[in-house]
Parts: structure tokens; C-alpha cells; sequence
């Protein structure tokens, strides 16, 4: 299977504003943080790092939603802090206890971006999860990170995109998935819509939970190779910083 996305249409009213609200759902667990490479090979920690532009893992889960249908689409407006190569990528993946008792045991995720300004297609990849012997159970999210993505050459050259994701393939009994929002926004921004694109409950666009009260910030997290001449510009803005403090 190929690892990268190389074509992909346009999506429909991504500029569009919130449409309406959907089933939110809580009481979720952490079932913890897994790091992995594409082919679903996992390590112990995250490699390599150079900067994160957006962030809102390491916040606490507010809220979920999610699906009959195996082929929504998910994602988030996510208000970068930078551009740059995409180096790792961190989303969540939730199985619902509505009306299901089946774990995941592995799970394929099609990752997709898009720039907001016109709706172009950016890049993405297809990484494989191994949630391992014990599972994801249902009423449990996950955050996982893929690694060493630096190689796809997906450059995010745009501070603000759309960040989606859609399950390709998994095992286990589970027939409701979903995913997490993650409240705050600690790196960036993202408003309290979301989007959605269940074939099962058209149209596809922009959400929210109860009314917008609640936020829905899919949990994701952006880290990037700067472009050389974004380097250079961290080095004179901390030179200038220095010579502020003398």
C-alpha cells in the first residue's frame, strides 16, 4: 500500500461556516500515547522534533464524536504558529461505547491536508496503527504520533490548513469510531467548529457541539522542518532578543 497521498479532490464549503450541531458524546478514557512510523512499527518516544506550529495533545479530552460509518472524514482548522516540512503528526483515535463492545486492534488512517484559502490539496499519507495485546476498548481515545514523515516531502506552506483523517482499514470488533476534542489549544488556534463528511449524514462541512459552548478541537499536533530561510529568521529574531536583554 502506498504511504503517501498523492492526489486528491478538493473539499466541498471548506470556508464555510458551522452548519450545525452534532451528537457530542463524553465520559472517554485515556488509553495513552503511542508512537509509531507509517508502516506501524512503534518506539518509545517521539524522534525528532525540530519545532511543533500547532499543539493541543497534551490537553485533557472535553468531548467526542463519531460514526456508523467506517468512511467519515474527520478534521480541524488548524491556526499554525509557522510553516514548514512536515516532520511528525500527532491525531487521536476514539472507540465509542455507543452501542458497541468491539475493540481495535489495528487501524489505517488516511491523512490529508488542505490549504484554507482556496481549498487546494497539500499532501498526506496513510500510516498503520498497532494498538498492541491489550487493545483499544470501547469509551477509549488514543493520541498517536507518526514519525519520520520529513521524507514525504509535505510542505505546509501555508499557516492556515485543514488538517482531516478518515479510517482506511482496522481489525477488531469495533463498528463505531471516531474522534477526541482536546481542550486547550496550547500552540495555535482552531475555532469551535469542526469537520465532518459522513456519508451516511450529508452535507459534508463545519460542525459544532452544543451549540458552539463546547469547543471542538480535534486533537492534533503539527511539527515541522522550517524552510532555511525560516531558520535564519529564529536566529536573528533570538540575536535580536539577546541583544534586548543586555
Amino acid at each position: 500500500m502506498s504511504k503517501t497521498i498523492l492526489g486528491a479532490l478538493a473539499l466541498v464549503a471548506i470556508a464555510g461556516v458551522a452548519s450545525a450541531d452534532v451528537i457530542m458524546e463524553d465520559n472517554l478514557q485515556f488509553a495513552g500515547h503511542i508512537f509509531t512510523d507509517v508502516h506501524g512499527n512503534t518506539h518509545s518516544q517521539q524522534r525528532g522534533t525540530p519545532i511543533t506550529i500547532y499543539s493541543n495533545t497534551s490537553s485533557a479530552a472535553n468531548a467526542a464524536t463519531s460514526s456508523l460509518n467506517l468512511n467519515t472524514r474527520w478534521g480541524d482548522t488548524l491556526n499554525m504558529t509557522g510553516t514548514g516540512v512536515l516532520d511528525a503528526f500527532s491525531l487521536t483515535v476514539f472507540n465509542s461505547a455507543s452501542g458497541n463492545t468491539g475493540v481495535i486492534n489495528t487501524y489505517d488512517v488516511d491523512v490529508r491536508f488542505y490549504r484554507i484559502s482556496d481549498s487546494s490539496f497539500i499532501g498526506g499519507f496513510i500510516g498503520q496503527i498497532n494498538f498492541g495485546i491489550s487493545a483499544l476498548s470501547p469509551g477509549y481515545y488514543s493520541v498517536v504520533t507518526f514519525t519520520g514523515l520529513s521524507g514525504f516531502g509535505i510542505n505546509l506552506d501555508t499557516a492556515n490548513i485543514l488538517a482531516t483523517q478518515a479510517r482506511v482499514a482496522h481489525t477488531g470488533g469495533s463498528i463505531r469510531m471516531g474522534v477526541a476534542s482536546l481542550s486547550p489549544v496550547t500552540i495555535g488556534s482552531s475555532p469551535v467548529s469542526f469537520y465532518k463528511d459522513d456519508p451516511s449524514s450529508p452535507p459534508a462541512g463545519f460542525y459544532v457541539f452544543s451549540g458552539g459552548a463546547t469547543p471542538a478541537d480535534l486533537g492534533y499536533r503539527v511539527d515541522v522542518i522550517p524552510a532555511p530561510g525560516a531558520f535564519a529568521l529564529l536566529g536573528l529574531g533570538g540575536l535580536v532578543a539577546t541583544r534586548r536583554r543586555r
